[in-house]
């Protein structure tokens, strides 16, 4: 059949290339983009941390990196709505943050017994990051993993629970107040602030949601 023939998405024919970002580095390995803060961050194979601006590839410039950090070892990398970027070290189970102007603020070990650390999403406000920790093998163990968030800006965990199965995927209500998690099970669990979220918790409830499904963020 014809190309005019196929069944089209809506809107599938308005999407152009408006520019390409060179940031004149080896190969991306991760990249984040926040267009409130008119920023793309991106981590380089050669440990680099970089840091483009949209506004400048809107008017036409395809200049290299606006910011460029040396010596970042991480294989993930997040934009914070509180104006920072996080970076991830999965093997050695290190979270960092930096500046927009590429400055390091504080870096933190993710717990002695988490052996490979997965980030997970941060809030949308931006202050607290979910992460997937694999816990060290123990004899016995019926926990394989842990979910935990971590207060960005005191760099602190305020959440811990331990899991029989691994993080599929997970998301923060818009009011930061709960935090949705699927297991590889295909179990759903929410975690949530009781003092801020009673209405929800009561409805989830009435749905039929068991009471050990819904645990406290604090």
């Amino acid at each position: 059949s014809s190309q005019e023939d196929r069944p089209q998405r809506d809107g599938a024919r308005k999407l152009i290339l408006v520019n390409t970002l060179s940031f004149c580095c080896g190969a991306i390995k991760c990249l984040d983009v926040n267009t409130n803060l008119d920023t793309v961050v991106a981590l380089s194979s050669d440990h680099e941390l970089l840091y483009h601006s949209l506004a400048a590839a809107k008017g036409g410039s395809t200049a290299s990196s606006l910011v460029r950090v040396n010596n970042v070892h991480a294989d993930c990398v997040m934009i914070s709505n509180e104006s920072f970027v996080v970076t991830c070290n999965s093997d050695t189970s290190q979270v960092s943050c930096f500046s927009m102007n590429g400055a390091l603020l504080r870096t933190a070990s993710i717990g002695d017994t988490v052996s490979h650390l997965e980030p997970q999403v941060l809030s949308h406000r931006g202050r607290y990051l979910a992460l997937c920790g694999s816990l060290e093998k123990r004899a016995h163990a019926a926990k394989v993993c842990c979910i935990l968030i971590y207060d960005m800006l005191s760099m602190e965990k305020i959440f811990e629970h331990e899991l029989q199965a691994y993080v599929a995927s997970c998301a923060f209500s818009i009011d930061d107040t709960n935090l949705v998690t699927v297991l590889d099970d295909g179990e759903v669990m929410v975690f949530t602030d009781p003092a801020t979220s009673l209405k929800l918790v009561d409805q989830m409830l009435r749905l039929g949601w068991q009471e050990s499904g819904l645990e406290a963020l604090q």
